[in-house]
């Protein structure tokens, strides 16, 4: 038995765009991951500057100690691009806690820029017995939100559907980011 992913359900696009097409990026976790974090710059009272998502790879782990008993462990294993070039800003990490996988978004926004982001973080596990296990959310929490304190931003919320995580980190950006979104795969049970 093992973890695998199918289907693609994306949010909005929160914030802004460019006019150039260049600037839209559409950054994916390897195969077999999820986003984890992310990190960036932050500019107080004006915009988050920069992001760039971080990833862990996504598995089944059968316990030694007793039989026909798994969790879904997630290991950290490494960061999508920055994106946001232009160096000015406080640097900021949000991270869901250990074995916790993105599955959602809320935050605030302008027209022209992302002013607030926050994770939904769940804690996936198995249910069930030997021969009808099912994936099911154990917990779920959300990260402190990273807030540019923008008064003027209104506020967005997505949530990836049942056993989705969020792999893809998608926008527009420059030398800052003008918006974001992300996009969920749904996990599933692959019997070998």
């Amino acid at each position: 038995m093992g973890v695998g992913f199918t289907g693609t359900f994306s949010s909005g696009l929160y914030g802004g765009s460019s006019s150039d097409p260049r600037d839209s990026f559409d950054d994916a976790c390897p195969a077999g991951q999820a986003l984890t974090g992310l990190a960036g710059r932050l500019v107080m009272f004006f915009r988050i500057q920069a992001m760039g998502g971080q990833c862990g790879t996504v598995s089944l782990v059968r316990s030694v100690a007793t039989p026909y008993v798994y969790t879904i462990d997630v290991a950290p294993v490494g960061s999508l691009p920055m994106r946001g070039s232009n160096p000015v800003g406080t640097p900021y990490s949000i991270g869901c806690p250990a074995n916790h996988v993105v599955t959602g978004i809320d935050g605030a926004s302008t027209a022209f820029n992302v002013a607030a982001i926050r994770l939904r973080c769940t804690r996936f596990g198995l249910m069930g017995s030997r021969g009808s296990y099912a994936l099911a959310e154990i917990s779920t929490s959300y990260t402190f939100s990273v807030d540019a304190g923008v008064s003027s931003a209104s506020p967005y919320s997505f949530a990836c559907p049942a056993n989705a995580v969020a792999n893809v980190l998608f926008g527009s950006a420059f030398q800052e980011l003008y918006g974001v979104g992300i996009s969920c795969t749904t996990m599933s049970l692959a019997i070998r």
